[in-house]
């Protein structure tokens, strides 16, 4: 037990982080709700007092909403939204690029390839990386098993008002819920190699988690200011710029289509996977750079 929490240490952290977060997320959202009801049953009282039973017809205690309006209201308004913009990706990058220093970059490198070939070992480095891939479902999981709770288990399809979906993706709720998962876990390992890459290069952890986060706004600005920018305005392709923000996994903000996000993830995965083949396949400049490693 204790071996598997040293070597998953930061892996742990991440999920703990995540899960205190999200639980502060909904013990907040309640105490809102809360003070909202308490204020819409103080409201209709005065109303009864005031005014006649018609007029106050327009007014009703609030309820509490269903699962999905819950989960997405949690990720666009409170505090998860800095978490879904700006630290995921660092929880990723930093759980993938220790796990990697303690296998490549500890010293012990060349007295493994002795007994391994240099082929099976580095491909066992990337697999290990690859249990990083909890890191985003379990955040999808417990924020939905807690809105679950939250609302009463009630699963019925919202409105588009509530929830802040489409109306056309609530038709097809059960298509876009898969393609949501779908892709939050094809950009989680989208991430993953990208940390792999720099972390191979890297001679030092900190240059390593630098440089992923870094590389990633770079992809992220080029995609959407530049490469967007530029399709949407000189082919007049409608959306391109919103569809090609990383930000439109969580929220699928005037997207071009369903088709497109899981393409555009694919692509990023793909993509990335050739850069971790490229950055791998010299052995004699990756086993330097862990000889130099800090």
């Amino acid at each position: 037990m204790k071996i598997f929490v040293k070597r998953n240490k930061f892996l742990l952290i991440s999920l703990l982080i995540i899960f205190l977060w999200v639980l502060i997320s909904l013990i907040q959202y309640k105490f809102d709700f809360e003070n909202l009801k308490e204020s819409s049953i103080k409201n209709l009282e005065y109303c009864v007092q005031n005014h006649s039973d018609d007029f106050c017809d327009r007014f009703s205690v609030a309820v509490m909403p269903d699962t999905i309006s819950i989960f997405f209201q949690l990720v666009i308004n409170y505090s998860l939204r800095i978490f879904t913009f700006f630290v995921y990706p660092i929880l990723i990058i930093i759980s993938v690029t220790s796990g990697i220093y303690g296998m490549v970059k500890s010293g012990m490198f060349k007295n493994v390839l002795t007994r391994m070939t240099y082929k099976n070992y580095i491909s066992k480095v990337y697999l290990s990386s690859l249990k990083n891939l909890i890191i985003l479902p379990f955040f999808l999981i417990i924020l939905f098993v807690g809105s679950y709770i939250l609302s009463g288990g009630n699963l019925i399809i919202p409105t588009e008002e509530t929830s802040f979906i489409s109306q056309e993706y609530l038709n097809n709720l059960v298509v876009f819920g898969l393609v949501y998962v779908l892709n939050i876990f094809l950009l989680n390992l989208f991430i993953i190699n990208i940390s792999y890459i720099f972390t191979i290069k890297s001679n030092h952890f900190v240059s390593a988690v630098i440089g992923s986060y870094l590389c990633f706004w770079i992809i992220w600005i080029i995609l959407e200011a530049l490469i967007g920018v530029f399709v949407q305005n000189v082919f007049n392709v409608k959306l391109l710029t919103n569809s090609l923000n990383f930000s439109a996994f969580w929220v699928y903000d005037h997207v071009i289509s369903l088709p497109f996000m899981i393409l555009f993830a694919l692509s990023l995965v793909i993509v990335s996977t050739i850069g971790v083949y490229l950055i791998v396949r010299n052995k004699e400049r990756v086993v330097l750079n862990a000889e130099r490693s800090i």
